[in-house]
């Protein structure tokens, strides 16, 4: 485990010397908790002819498949990827920070990031951020029994898990106990690795609270009594319109498969609202094919429920320049050592590609 001090620094010393990673990941797989691996999207596809007609774009995936991204195994499911010409070759990972470190290597095209690592790596000339797929999440912060955290305002002095430096398991909840009234100065950050690492880190005393997502939260709490739920919805303590997740796409996918990066997009906004539509329907796509392992029908079924309930995708993808703003600032005040530099909206945000794709599904 890493305790972050100056995160900015980390951030910024560890994307200068991922130029070796490439070659490195070339030549052997890495270890299963850091490392990524890529699987074809087009097994919808009827032979070699099929799929030399689709253009290849590597994108990032989170394993475990979290449930708010899980429109991207469903737009797969339907074929919709290969109806729009493209064939998404997966590259999974199991943090975000895995993937920022992926995607400097100029492994992945296109990265679904948190939103602070996405602006850093834009900042630092990677690429553009591109569209919104998720707003925000139905974050929980859960404590353990004897951590002494019963309401948000008791992290003052206390140790938090988060899954890397600058994700936004930390960022979203540093900002959110700043606008409490804390310091987020007198927090400390443990980068622990996903969910699962972080309830296990809960539950052995290295950490006294972690944020969560409901649908893990409710299975996680049945099974661990010790642990409780300190704050039920994050987004209460947030400003409206603070954005969290973020595609972005690099630069020779942006110079050389434009059209695939706007049809990737527009397939994503269809997939998005029809689980908005029919969120029973998509619960039961995701228990049928277990893409949630290990997760209990009725959580993802209430997960799911929830998610639409706070609106947490946006139906247009639409990263508007005052929702970057807004959250600019609120990181920028609370959490400033992750950012080399401030960027703006016309530093790091290239909107074409989105509104290119609403020109063809068109907006909501």
């Amino acid at each position: 485990m890493a305790v972050r001090r100056h995160p900015g620094v980390r951030f910024v010393a560890l994307l200068s010397a991922l130029a070796l990673m490439a070659v490195v990941a070339a030549c052997g797989d890495d270890d299963t908790d850091s490392s990524s691996s890529s699987e074809s999207g087009s097994e919808g596809a009827e032979g070699a002819e099929a799929s030399d007609e689709l253009i290849p774009l590597k994108v990032s995936r989170s394993d475990p498949m979290w449930l708010e991204a899980s429109f991207q195994l469903i737009a797969d499911e339907f074929g919709w990827y290969e109806e729009a010409g493209i064939d998404p070759e997966w590259i999974t990972a199991s943090t975000s920070g895995t993937m920022a470190q992926v995607f400097a290597a100029g492994e992945l095209e296109v990265c679904y990031c948190g939103f602070g690592q996405s602006v850093e790596l834009a900042g630092l000339g990677n690429g553009k951020i591109i569209s919104i797929p998720i707003k925000n999440y139905t974050y929980q912060l859960i404590a353990g029994g004897d951590s002494g955290v019963e309401e948000i305002e008791d992290l003052e002095g206390h140790t938090i898990g988060v899954s890397a430096p600058g994700g936004a398991s930390e960022t979203h909840l540093l900002v959110a106990f700043a606008r409490a009234g804390g310091d987020p100065s007198k927090v400390q950050s443990v980068a622990i690795g996903g969910a699962t690492e972080r309830t296990a880190a809960l539950l052995n005393g290295s950490i006294d609270a972690t944020l969560q997502i409901y649908w893990q939260v409710a299975q996680i709490l049945r099974d661990n009594p010790d642990l409780h739920v300190v704050v039920d919805d994050m987004q209460e303590y947030l400003a409206d319109g603070y954005s969290t997740t973020v595609y972005v796409a690099s630069n020779p996918a942006i110079e050389d498969k434009g059209e695939a990066i706007e049809a990737f997009l527009g397939v994503n906004a269809r997939a998005v609202r029809w689980i908005v539509e029919n969120p029973e329907e998509a619960a039961q796509m995701v228990i049928d094919n277990d893409w949630l392992p290990g997760i209990e029908a009725e959580f993802v079924e209430e997960g799911f429920q929830r998610a639409v309930d706070a609106d947490i995708w946006p139906l247009d993808q639409e990263l508007t320049e005052e929702e970057y703003d807004l959250t600019m600032d609120e990181l920028l005040e609370y959490t400033p050592d992750q950012f080399s530099a401030e960027h703006s909206y016309e530093d790091v945000v290239d909107p074409s590609f989105n509104e290119a794709a609403l020109e063809e599904v068109g907006r909501a």
